[in-house]
């Protein structure tokens, strides 16, 4: 999928997308009117982030760049590959295939760190519920192996040897694992997309073979599923 992102500011919606390869513009949603076009960068860009009149952008997955209403004030060398950014906040995370990357001031050099995450399981998405503070969703393009003492809530040990772990909750700041959400239905097909609602707690879950699901995180049960034969689709949700 394209690197976009959605963002409000001062009462108004706008999206951030990629045009071209190397290039995006952003849009104020009401009327989908151009209200900003980037040079072109000369480096294909894989990912996308605003917080208030800034935009990120990862190109070539080994270099952020930082726009100040779509002027370049600063860029910076990544030493892990990063193919994915959201906002937590004022700091800005990132995710490559194994790690997660946080800058605590993005327009700043050496404000920069790196933890691991999954090492058998590609990160596929993240995402940040508005309300979970310092915290992010990592979607997993797999299902991780659950090891015999964990159980998914609701469920017993021996249940857990036919789940897998398609989703984990991880603390940025602390870089500690708070969460792991199992799936037995889903343990073939790993997320695709993750996108946060305007409900408290509540995340849209999209997976490789079509299915969406309304997750409560704090609760982790499925509030509701779109499946194929029921409402669904069979392909790819890439975004939500």
């Amino acid at each position: 999928a394209a690197a976009t992102a959605c963002y409000g500011l001062g009462g108004e919606g706008f999206a951030c997308l990629r045009v071209g390869e190397d290039a995006f513009q952003v849009m104020a949603l009401e009327g989908l009117t151009v209200t900003m076009t980037s040079p072109r960068l000369g480096k294909a860009i894989v990912a996308l982030a605003c917080v208030d009149e800034w935009t990120y952008a990862v190109v070539s997955s080994r270099e952020l760049l930082c726009f100040e209403r779509g002027k370049l004030r600063s860029r910076f060398a990544l030493d892990v590959d990063v193919e994915l950014l959201t906002p937590v906040g004022s700091t800005l995370v990132g995710a490559g295939a194994k790690s997660v990357s946080v800058w605590t001031d993005p327009r700043r050099r050496g404000n920069f760190f790196t933890f691991p995450v999954s090492s058998s399981s590609r990160v596929t998405a993240i995402a940040h519920p508005p309300t979970y503070l310092n915290k992010i969703l990592v979607g997993y393009g797999s299902g991780l192996s659950s090891s015999p003492d964990e159980a998914p809530r609701g469920g017993s040990k021996d249940s857990s040897s036919e789940a897998k772990v398609v989703l984990e909750l991880w603390n940025v700041r602390s870089k500690k694992l708070v969460h792991r959400f199992f799936r037995g239905v889903h343990k073939k097909a790993g997320v695709s997309a993750l996108e946060p609602s305007g409900v408290a707690d509540v995340v849209a879950v999209g997976y490789d073979d079509g299915a969406i699901e309304l997750l409560d995180a704090r609760k982790d049960q499925v509030l509701f599923a779109l499946e194929d034969g029921f409402g669904g689709h069979k392909r790819r949700a890439t975004a939500l």
